[in-house]
């Protein structure tokens, strides 16, 4: 997500990180912000998965 240069309250707060300070009680995250991370994670693994083609295999659970 640092690489998205999302906003650092919204990647904070997303992986379940309280930032201390003025700066954490003060900033809250939006909706859009919640959303334009969620669309830049959904494009890095389609890339990924597209760039893995034949050789990625769909990880399944298997029966006891």
């Amino acid at each position: 997500m640092d690489e998205d240069r999302h906003s650092r309250i919204a990647v904070e707060t997303r992986i379940g990180h309280e930032v201390a300070g003025v700066e954490g009680l003060h900033s809250h995250v939006t909706l859009t912000m919640e959303q334009e991370i969620a669309d830049s994670l959904q494009t890095r693994w389609l890339r990924f998965v597209a760039s893995e083609g034949e050789h990625w295999k769909v990880p399944s659970p298997t029966a006891p």
